[in-house]
């Protein structure tokens, strides 16, 4: 019933994604260094950001950034 039966696997297959039934050595490792990675980019992207943020007015209502804003992205209120 069902199934199909046994599955019949080439041996000598290769692929660049890694053929039948893939498990490359260090996944985890090679998987947390790649995470890392992107997270360390994202937070320099971020701290760019907030170095370069500028407001022309204040905003009506509350937003996100008004967490981590300096005075210096605001103009001076006279």
């Amino acid at each position: 019933m069902g199934g199909g039966g046994d599955l019949h696997v080439p041996k000598g297959l290769w692929s660049p994604t890694g053929g039948f039934f893939a498990d490359p050595k260090l996944w985890r490792r090679n998987t947390l260094v790649a995470v890392v990675a992107i997270a360390g980019l994202a937070a320099l992207g971020f701290q760019q950001s907030i170095k370069m943020e500028q407001r022309h007015a204040q905003p009506h209502a509350p937003i996100p950034s008004q967490r981590w804003y300096t005075e210096q992205n605001f103009p001076q209120q006279q």
